[in-house]
């Protein structure tokens, strides 16, 4: 039998990835907009607070659980307390991402990102990786959000044959491809040196350092070029320093946060991604989107996007720079071939359309 109700849904994270000005993650901002435009009644339980006038949409009910200092009770509070606050019973699903539901007596649905190795450091990473894979252990469904991710969860983390991918949308109607020189006016960046952009938390794991290489390489080459550095975290001052220290000064801009990215990306002639480990991926859609090719390694989405002509991957990191300086000398320009095929399979409204999908199928089934 059809389930035609809507729905009411404990949706719960802390994690807070390429988090916003309102403090909540590109992922969960897509799926309450949209959920909440079909009717859904939401809950969304959360580690981090909201700016009051974030929505005024009253299907969306925000559920900020005390924050405390970062320590090894940091994100143990959390998960001691969830199940206190949770009346099981008045909702349809129990949604969570991000590790958040280690305590919980029911998890109907778990969003698994990617695998990684948990470890006691001074970032307290054990206590964050540790809770995901207990939770996925748990929960009666996974949704993975990459096929590249369901293959490291059935591989790394769980034999639960129960996994769905439905991979990650962007705003389809935000990116896409626009006249740079503009763009580059209103932005006062250059007019006429070709542009790289680089956005994500500077991380190991986003390997940012390679940003170096391609910079003597520029200068090497006598090449007139800018890559354009968004985004902040604990290797931005090792970044500077390095850059610094090097005398490479004149190939970097730096900026922690922006108001509108998807300018940044029409200004730019390619995005360097050069992320090792990505469980989806945003920037090689969102570059697909606005026109522009992505240099990258084979993980997350990539595969998929290069495969349709709109990025490369590189082989190792020396490889990583001879690209990046081929198609500097040789841009590619996609205009709308790429927002057009990334509206088609990545938007985030079908991402949404698809997860709605799973939970009535769910329902149907209990």
């Amino acid at each position: 039998m059809k389930i035609k109700r809507k729905l009411r849904i404990a949706y719960i994270s802390h994690f807070n990835y390429g988090i916003n000005k309102y403090g909540i993650s590109q992922y969960n901002e897509k799926y309450l907009k949209y959920m909440s435009i079909k009717g859904h009644q939401i809950d969304f339980y959360t580690l981090y607070p909201f700016k009051p006038n974030y929505s005024l949409n009253p299907l969306i009910n925000y559920v900020f659980v005390k924050h405390l200092p970062k320590n090894p009770f940091y994100y143990s509070y959390y998960f001691i307390k969830l199940p206190f606050i949770i009346d099981y019973d008045k909702y349809d699903i129990i949604h969570t991402t991000g590790g958040s539901g280690i305590f919980l007596k029911k998890i109907d649905f778990v969003t698994y990102l990617h695998y990684q190795k948990f470890r006691i450091s001074k970032d307290y990473a054990f206590f964050h990786y540790l809770p995901i894979k207990i939770e996925i252990r748990k929960a009666n469904h996974i949704i993975a959000i990459s096929r590249f991710s369901k293959q490291q969860c059935l591989q790394k983390e769980s034999r639960n044959n129960n996994i769905s991918v439905i991979n990650l949308g962007i705003d389809c109607e935000i990116f896409k491809s626009r006249e740079k020189i503009p763009i580059r006016k209103s932005l006062n960046l250059p007019i006429h040196e070709k542009l790289m952009i680089f956005i994500g938390f500077l991380t190991k794991r986003k390997n940012p350092f390679i940003l170096v290489e391609i910079a003597r390489k520029l200068r090497l080459l006598n090449l007139k070029a800018k890559i354009l550095v968004i985004g902040n975290g604990p290797l931005k001052a090792p970044l500077f320093n390095t850059i610094k220290s090097l005398k490479l000064n004149s190939y970097f801009l730096f900026y922690e946060n922006v108001p509108q990215i998807e300018l940044y990306y029409n200004a730019s002639d390619l995005a360097l991604v050069p992320s090792k480990l990505e469980g989806f991926g945003y920037p090689y859609l969102e570059s697909a989107a606005s026109g522009i090719p992505f240099i990258g390694f084979p993980t997350g989405v990539s595969p998929q996007i290069a495969r349709e002509g709109f990025g490369f991957l590189a082989k190792n990191e020396k490889d990583f720079v001879k690209k990046t300086i081929e198609v500097i000398q040789n841009p590619i320009y996609f205009n709308d071939l790429g927002h057009k095929y990334i509206k088609n399979n990545f938007s985030a409204e079908k991402t949404v359309n698809q997860t709605e999908r799973l939970y009535f199928r769910y329902l149907e089934r209990i």
